[in-house]
């Protein structure tokens, strides 16, 4: 297994880890197109209680699809809720740097179960695939 780090047009690298056989690297050299996809979800947990730990944690593993393989990147954060606001539908959370945030909760129902001293936790899971022509 191999390490690549792509650079993309943005200016950002992507790094995958542990590549195996999928792709041929010995094919791929430094300057060469590959093609990659990704996806973004995002999603919103409210955990009864807990205020006072808030953290970030992040994982990631590999994933391998039938084109190639890729890496994918899982962070959560606990933020501590202060205050909800069910007409804006917004809880205002302290977060990991202790800072005070206003986030917009668009599930109403997860709202209405949360209170001060609970927490919201913000999952982003990122997927990146990449393969040569």
């Amino acid at each position: 297994t191999r390490t690549v780090v792509l650079a993309m047009q943005n200016g950002r690298a992507l790094e995958f880890d542990n590549v195996d056989a999928k792709v041929n690297l010995e094919q791929v050299k430094p300057g060469d197109i590959v093609n990659v996809a990704g996806s973004q979800a995002i999603v919103l947990m409210l955990h009864k209680g807990g205020a006072g730990t808030r953290s970030i944690v992040e994982t990631s593993g590999r994933d391998a699809t039938a084109n190639g393989v890729g890496t994918v990147v899982t962070r959560t954060v606990r933020n501590d809720i202060v205050s909800i606001d069910m007409k804006k539908g917004e809880a205002v959370v302290r977060n990991v740097p202790g800072e005070f945030i206003t986030i917009s909760v668009p599930n109403k129902d997860l709202l209405a179960k949360a209170a001060a001293g609970d927490q919201l936790l913000i999952v982003t899971r990122i997927k990146a695939v990449g393969w040569g022509q």
